[in-house]
């Protein structure tokens, strides 16, 4: 594989995440041509090293960074980034963003009013880093709702009972185009998670016009007045998410508005980032 990649006459070769045997990978890379730019894109945080997998291979970058082996860390967290800068680490931020196709958009965005307030908990699962529990105690407090979850588990349909929540979803992962659909049918989405990078799920939830309320674990809306719509400051506070989810849905109309100002730059910036990235 060294071989292959070395042949192909690439001047930087880009690691996205991190698996076993990559450093291997890494070190015959840069046996056979030293001249070539190796770099990784790395998706975790420091919070994640408390998982042995996310532990190992972040010690396997940055050892490799500092013989030089790895030329440069991308980091989707801008904390982090800034951190490893701090510490001398060649590291660069690269500012992640979604771009739906149009058709879907506007295919799936201002569906019909529902009898009943929708809410959508996704891509949690049964892991302390989503807080899923908390997120879902919040929701039981809203009167004649619904609250749709995937992946559902066992927990999930005991509790829902236990708290009186009427609950749909899936025991199953949905493939991309059908998590859009579930995301555009709700009236607001639940993402306020112990620890995060630069969540996708917002972004795709607010591009489909949901308003989605999140952790204060990512750069995003920082000192903009979506930081106060969107942001919680306590994640496993379930009386906050609950009062910050309604503030969200009374004032869904002017969140939606900051978020279309907001991406122009953001999204100007994410450009510009991954250029700089993929500049040898």
């Amino acid at each position: 594989m060294a071989r292959y990649l070395v042949g192909s006459g690439a001047k930087l070769i880009i690691f996205s995440a991190f698996a076993y045997g990559w450093s291997k990978l890494i070190k015959r890379i840069k046996q056979l041509d030293e001249t070539i730019t190796v770099k990784v894109l790395w998706h975790g945080s420091l919070a994640l090293n408390v998982e042995y997998y996310d532990w190992q291979m972040f010690h396997e970058i940055l050892t490799m960074t500092y013989t030089g082996e790895i030329d440069s860390i991308g980091c989707v967290k801008k904390s982090l980034y800034e951190f490893l800068r701090r510490k001398g680490v060649p590291a660069e931020f690269v500012a992640n963003r979604v771009s739906l196709p149009k058709e879907t958009v506007q295919r799936l965005r201002g569906g019909k009013p529902h009898e009943r307030t929708r809410i959508g908990l996704y891509a949690s699962g049964d892991r302390w880093v989503k807080n899923y529990y908390n997120q879902l105690a919040a929701a039981s407090l809203f009167e004649d709702a619904e609250v749709d979850c995937i992946p559902l588990t066992d927990k999930t349909v005991i509790l829902s009972k236990l708290f009186g929540i009427l609950l749909s979803g899936s025991y199953t992962n949905l493939k991309r185009e059908k998590l859009f659909e579930s995301l555009a049918s709700n009236d607001i989405n639940l993402y306020a998670t112990f620890t995060e990078c630069a969540p996708m799920l917002p972004l795709e939830s607010l591009e489909l016009g949901v308003p989605c309320i999140t952790g204060n674990n990512h750069h995003y809306w920082q000192g903009t007045p979506l930081e106060e719509y969107l942001v919680v400051n306590r994640v496993d506070d379930c009386i906050e998410i609950f009062e910050k989810a309604q503030y969200c849905l009374e004032h869904r109309d002017e969140i939606l508005r900051l978020y279309e100002e907001w991406k122009k730059d953001y999204y100007a910036e994410s450009i510009r980032t991954v250029e700089d990235f993929l500049r040898v």
